[in-house]
């Protein structure tokens, strides 16, 4: 079965709203408390210098670590995939260019005017709102920072010689799109890659086409803070969704996804109210009592569930991708050369597993796929 799949443009469009600026103090503020577990091996590499020069290398790349020497995820990464998860669940804008163009170029795809990256800070998406947007000069840094995500004790490392890591062939249009005949055919959604629990795939030869990497072992976990500023009720549960998914859901997170790094389960462990008001007017206050245990669950129901129970095109199509399913069969891989010659016209809801196949556990394997219209 191809590893990704993709989430559908749902509706008319994301809702724009004024921003909130950060030169006042309203809505609502605060700090959430968040464990990452890994299910698969998960690798961020560490920055090294002149690394564009050696693409077509072989090289052996280390894990990203803090400076006590702990693995971590820097809170950049972290926020990507958390904002990827919450454009597609709010069908907010792409924040790509309005034209995706690839391979220098030669392929391009249309976005719907309604799903054009947003261009004024008076009218942005929920995700902009959120996180921020850069365009053409105008800039909002966003009431959402995400701080790096740091290994706790216990972790494993361990060195995989990967499989090859191509670069995407948006040039199969039936893959990428609806109506690939069209001169400037329309792109089919947000991309998302599937999980496959039985780790990564490697690959004994070392050439230009492969690296090795050190990364972090399934069941490892790691803690991380995100601070909110200013937020309406709607984008805090838009953000604790954009966290916590659903139970049988995971995030994919680093390098590798294709070929089955970085899946990851995100949870909230604590949230923390802050008073912005009070905060200033008096020396260490403003914080509220920590919402854990019953009351964070209560907490976190009463704002995700509106997203959870969903019907939605966007949504239904999220889940069934980032679905986190142990007993699924190994069918997540590339079709093969000789496939696409083969196929040069089956749309993507062709490349799926036989549907006699069978899972781990003895069962048939169900991913429905719907057929796109």
């Amino acid at each position: 079965m191809n590893p990704y799949g993709f989430v559908r443009l749902s509706g008319g469009g994301p809702v724009r709203e004024a921003v909130r600026f950060h030169d006042r103090f309203e809505g609502v503020s605060g700090r959430i408390s968040c464990k990452l577990t890994t299910r698969t091996a998960l690798f961020v590499p560490k920055y090294r210098e002149g690394s564009a020069d050696r693409a077509r290398m072989h090289e052996t790349l280390e894990m990203c670590r803090d400076h006590t020497g702990r693995p971590m995820v820097p809170g950049t990464s972290l926020k990507g995939a958390i904002r990827a998860v919450v454009e597609a669940a709010s069908n907010s804008c792409f924040t790509l260019p309005n034209r995706l163009a690839y391979e220098r170029q030669t392929v391009s795809y249309g976005l719907p005017r309604e799903f054009q990256s947003c261009e004024d800070v008076g009218a942005l998406c929920a995700a902009c709102r959120l996180f921020g947007m850069l365009n053409r000069g105008k800039v909002f840094s966003g009431n959402v920072s995400v701080q790096d995500a740091v290994a706790q004790s216990g972790y494993q490392t361990r060195q995989f010689t990967l499989a090859v890591l191509s670069t995407p062939k948006p040039r199969h249009r039936y893959f990428y799109s609806t109506k690939p005949e069209d001169p400037i055919p329309q792109i089919r959604g947000r991309k998302f890659y599937y999980h496959r629990p039985q780790g990564p795939r490697m690959r004994a030869q070392k050439d230009g086409q492969n690296k090795t990497v050190e990364a972090v072992l399934p069941g490892a976990f790691f803690t991380f803070e995100v601070e909110y500023n200013n937020l309406a009720e709607a984008g805090l549960s838009l953000l604790l969704f954009g966290l916590v998914l659903w139970d049988d859901t995971c995030h994919k997170v680093g390098m590798g996804k294709p070929i089955g790094m970085g899946s990851a389960k995100i949870e909230v462990t604590a949230l923390t109210a802050l008073d912005r008001q009070l905060r200033y007017r008096q020396w260490g206050g403003g914080w509220r009592e920590p919402l854990t245990d019953k009351a964070l669950t209560d907490f976190l129901s009463a704002r995700v569930d509106g997203y959870r129970n969903g019907m939605t095109d966007n949504l239904q199509d999220l889940h069934r991708i980032l679905r986190w399913d142990e007993n699924a069969p190994d069918v997540i891989n590339y079709p093969d050369q000789q496939w696409f010659k083969s196929n040069p016209k089956t749309p993507l809801e062709g490349a799926q597993p036989d549907p006699r196949v069978r899972c781990r556990d003895g069962g048939l394997y169900e991913r429905p796929i719907p057929a796109f219209g």
